[in-house]
């Protein structure tokens, strides 16, 4: 939960700061290290009144710690940060306590407080103490600030290996390197594969090293690799070669350790198993290893210690002609064939290295802790003239010799996320000399948004070229994996965090395009991209370009995007696609999602589950916890919009706009549609927010709001887990369903016990009524509420007049018996219309029916599959079934594949946990399966084959044992939605 709070920060004797230090506003921003330096979690704006500093910060939970260490750690850095950036000098000698208060009217703690001094006070330290409305306690240490505040170590050797950050370092004894197998740079670092490394040339410091620290910052997903290396210091040309290095995964099980030679300063030192190659590869971790001189090493992970500190034999000379390697242990020189030296390393490292430092002594815990995070402050007035020599000298700072790729079509500019986060870390590092509209007030991270980087950054950049923003940082054509509709207004750091969680959920690559119109277009050139044709603008084709998978709508607080008439425009077409993939049956993946700055993160609706989602046990269930956070006041936004009142900067825009629209149907049908769309996201959250379940439901009108749109044709919508879920809810969402128009709906009540015969019945009903139905998925499974005989007759019910259905997924309650299969065999085979379908796949789970005995398969197999069937798949996980069961299915798949008209079936059968069913049976059955010609099939069974597999399967001529887990082919939970 973000929380904003107040320091007052005042010396013993504030009066003799008077007319040293100028009064003005002076703010910074902190980087918490566990997001890299790319994100800011936390702000601070400071500003001095006669002698007197007083500071507001903001910080969010994610950022892991308590208020009263942030506290700490934004005293430190204030008194540092100000005292190199303003005249302190009256400052020297003073002893400063401060402290975070709960209340901006309680005053700071000052050194001569009662308590607040004690004997650390002759070490350097004084005792902080946290001042709250419950009253004090001891909270942290912190230093004095005495004569001469500590500064940041600075290295003797750093490498940023960020494209286009090396040639700012060449200054500061950033020796050369030379690259090796597949090592390549680019925007987020140094990428290394399989045989990647790089060697650098000699360090040449002053001296030889006693006492060093090697800090590097790295990301890699792939936590299960082993014995390897990522930075490395040390000779490495032969002589007696010594070396050490950070590695990985070595000796303890994914744990960080030193590496050296014939491990003589090699320990376990009991560190946490690695767990950071989950996060996405945007987000770095920091190691940082000491080496006293004294011979004690000591591994720091993300500014904490990590594990134990350990001795070794008295120090190791670091001579200083020696060199530092990336992505391995360490290297072998020989010659190559040309008679030049190469080098063969060990122990190859994959995953990208950021930036790297080397310091000429063992850094102490503060220096490291301190290092986790980054400040800067300013004074003085901010710049006047975008295209003035101070804006452009730091332009030209950051991307001196940048040269645009001329990409044609402007659907082919997208933007990674990488490449995104380069333009916010310079815009962090800059904005507070960019004045916002007014002329006079500083921009911060906290208020910078496109309009003020178009303004300072955009058109300064690509005006000497007139080429697109993104053509500067690529190298050929970039198409967008996903569309992104937003608002300029949007703070370019909140859309920075709602773009990596989204790309974190849908598991994107590094490389993955996001088209941004500010970014894609030309802003040299708009009258070409935006053309009198509303279809084709470069908004238009880049959604309709076949290897776009959806549209990302960024949300503010006033979801203000939907004001605007391009935003309108792409949400239109986002249907508008929607509809012509579900017409022509497309399988290419499609979304609509929905993403917004909440609390710190980039809080994301989907409609369906997504990549991350699936990593976990209960998909859906992880769904509905991470959609859980999405704030109720932007989907009330999103229930109301209005796309007629949408406004343009330009007038002629809007004009054009709205009459494509309302040749495509208009702004009543589209409102309906985007208002349904929000209905369903917002479903399950207000049945969970209130404890009476659907008086949320009622208040919004959600039923209202979906009934009102007649064209809808898909129907995606998951309450399961929703243990207290009622049958009146599931009422209310039947009454709210529109049928003439439907052709695909999924709807789970997975392990909603309160659930009765009266929800099914209710839902049977009004499904009977969808005659355009396609594909029909629905699941009860654990619904223990509702009988075998309501979800038969559900399944009859929904059968009825269904001459379109091609796919038909149920799965059923644990409650199902014998007679019950008997209602399910009727409407198979008895249901009008359904025998004239086209149906091509039948999925039914009966998991846990312990009522369901042999007789049940005999029901079953009287019915006949139709020509037009390719998939059946029949879970009976569970059920109390004989060796017999699995004969008559046998004979009954040979006996419906005797037609000549029928080219092949898929069947898959699942008799996990059927214990009453010997192994030898089944290793009967899949003989007899194997000599059905035209038949592929799968059999899961609660024994294990030969290779320790418990699934068998074949293909018509071949016949194979493959081993897969329960997950492989889980039809427990079908359907999942």
């Amino acid at each position: 939960m973000g929380c904003s709070n107040s320091l007052a920060l005042q010396p013993r004797r504030a009066g003799n700061m008077s007319g040293s230090v100028p009064n003005g506003l002076y703010q910074g921003l902190i980087s918490h290290n566990d997001l890299g330096d790319v994100v800011v979690p936390a702000k601070l704006k400071i500003e001095l009144k006669d002698g007197t500093l007083y500071g507001d910060w903001e910080v969010f939970d994610h950022a892991g710690l308590t208020n009263s260490q942030w506290s700490s750690i934004f005293s430190e850095h204030l008194s540092a940060a100000a005292s190199e950036s303003c005249p302190f000098s009256l400052l020297d000698e003073q002893m400063l306590c401060w402290a975070w208060t709960s209340s901006p009217q309680q005053q700071l703690v000052s050194s001569d407080s009662p308590g607040s001094a004690s004997d650390d006070q002759a070490n350097g330290k004084i005792r902080l103490r946290c001042m709250t409305q419950v009253g004090c306690q001891d909270v942290i240490r912190g230093e004095i600030l005495e004569r001469g505040v500590k500064k940041r170590p600075q290295p003797v050797a750093q490498w940023d290996f960020r494209r286009g950050h090396f040639a700012d370092l060449k200054a500061n004894n950033s020796p050369k390197f030379q690259r090796y197998g597949h090592a390549y740079q680019a925007d987020d670092g140094l990428v290394l594969s399989g045989d990647g490394f790089v060697v650098t040339e000699p360090l040449n410091l002053a001296q030889d090293l006693k006492a060093k620290t090697l800090e590097v910052w790295v990301a890699f997903h792939d936590s299960a690799q082993r014995d390897v290396g990522v930075m490395g210091v040390g000779l490495m040309d032969g002589r007696g070669a010594s070396f050490d290095a950070v590695a990985y995964n070595q000796r303890g099980p994914r744990q960080w350790l030193n590496c050296s030679e014939f491990f003589n300063r090699t320990h376990t030192v009991g560190g946490a198993e690695e767990s950071w190659a989950n996060r996405s590869s945007s987000e770095f971790l920091r190691l940082v290893i000491t080496y006293e001189e004294n011979g004690r090493i000591q591994i720091y992970r993300n500014g904490m210690k990590y594990g134990q500190s350990y001795k070794t034999h008295g120090p190791v000379l670091l001579r200083k002609d020696s060199r530092v390697v990336f992505g391995v242990r360490h290297v072998w020189p020989f010659i190559a064939e040309d008679g030049s030296q190469s080098y063969e390393g060990t122990g190859h490292f994959e995953g990208v290295v950021q930036k790297a430092m080397l310091y000429d002594r063992a850094l102490s815990e503060e220096e490291i802790h301190s290092g986790s995070f980054e400040m800067w402050s300013v004074h003085g007035a901010p710049y006047s003239d975008p295209e003035g020599d101070l804006n452009l000298k730091d332009l030209l700072k950051e991307f001196d010799g940048v040269k645009p790729a001329r990409i044609a079509e402007t659907k082919l500019k997208a933007l990674t996320v990488p490449q995104l986060q380069r333009m916010v870390r310079y815009a962090a590092r800059s904005c507070h000399n960019w004045p916002q509209r007014d002329g006079l007030t500083r921009n911060d991270m906290w208020s910078l948004n496109l309009y003020d980087l178009a303004k300072w950054l955009i058109l300064p950049l690509t005006k000497p070229h007139k080429c697109s923003m993104v053509e500067l940082f690529v190298r050929g054509d970039q198409p967008a994996v996903y569309f992104v509709s937003h608002w300029w207004g949007e703070r370019i750091i909140e859309m920075l965090y709602c773009l990596v969680s989204h790309s974190e959920s849908r598991n994107l690559k590094r490389d993955s395009g996001y088209w941004v119109c500010a970014y894609a277009n030309n802003q040299w050139t708009l009258d070409n991209e935006l053309s009198s044709n509303p279809e084709t603008s470069s908004f238009y084709l880049a959604m309709t370009d076949e290897r776009c998978r959806g549209v990302l709508v960024v949300l503010d607080p006033e979801a203000t995007a939907f004001t605007r008439i391009w935003c309108a425009f792409e949400e239109f077409v986002a249907l508008d696609i929607t509809d012509a993939l579900c017409r022509c049956g497309s399988t290419r993946p499609w979304s609509l999602d929905v993403v917004t700055f909440f609390k710190g993160e980039g809080t994301l609706l989907t409609q369906d589950t997504t990549v991350k989602d699936c990593t976990d046990h209960k998909p859906q269930l992880a769904k509905s916890t991470r959609e859980a956070r999405f704030p109720m006041q932007v989907l009330g936004h999103g229930l109301m919009l209005d796309l007629a009142t949408a406004q343009a900067t330009s007038k002629d825009d809007e004009i054009r706009v709205n009459e494509w629209m309302e040749r495509k149907g208009g702004t009543k049908v589209a409102n309906h549609r985007l208002r349904a769309v929000f209905a369903i996201l917002a479903w399950r959250q207000c049945l969970t927010s209130n404890a009476e379940g659907s008086s949320d439901v009622e208040k919004l009108k959600l039923g209202s709001i979906l009934r009102s749109d007649e064209s809808l044709k898909v129907l995606r919508l998951d309450l399961s887990f929703l243990w207290l879920l009622q049958d009146r809810d599931v009422e209310a969402l039947a009454d709210g369903i529109p049928m003439s128009s439907l052709e695909s709906v999924w709807l789970g009540f997975e392990w909603c016990t309160q659930l009765t015969n009266q929800a099914v019945v209710a839902l049977g009903h009004k499904l009977r009524g969808a005659s355009q139905l396609r594909d029909l998925h629905v699941s009860f499974f654990e619904c223990t509420g509702i009988m075998g005989q309501a979800a038969a007759e559900f399944f009859y019910e929904i059968c009825f007049s269904k001459k379109h259905l091609e796919v038909l997924m149920i799965c059923f309650p644990q409650t199902m018996g014998d007679g019950d299969i008997l209602k399910i065999v009727e409407a198979l085979t008895q249901q009008p219309g359904l025998q004239d379908a086209l149906l091509k796949e039948l999925k039914l789970s009966f998991r846990g029916c312990e009522g369901m005995t042999d007789r049940a398969i005999e029901h079953f197999i009287t019915w006949q599959p139709p020509q037009t069937m390719s998939s059946l798949k029949l879970c009976f996980a569970g059920c109390r079934l004989s060796a017999a069961s699995l004969d008559s299915l046998s004979e009954w798949l040979a006996r419906s594949l005797t037609s000549k008209t029928r080219s092949h079936l898929t069947v898959c059968l699942n008799f996990q946990q059927c214990l009453r069913i010997e192994e030898q049976a089944f290793h009967h059955l899949k003989d007899s399966l194997s000599k059905i010609p035209s038949l592929n099939f799968t059999l899961e069974t609660p024994y294990f084959s030969d290779d320790g597999g418990g699934t068998v399967a074949s293909t018509s001529s071949k016949h194979r044992i493959k081993q897969l887990s329960d997950k492989g082919l889980n039809l427990s939970a079908l359907p999942r939605v």
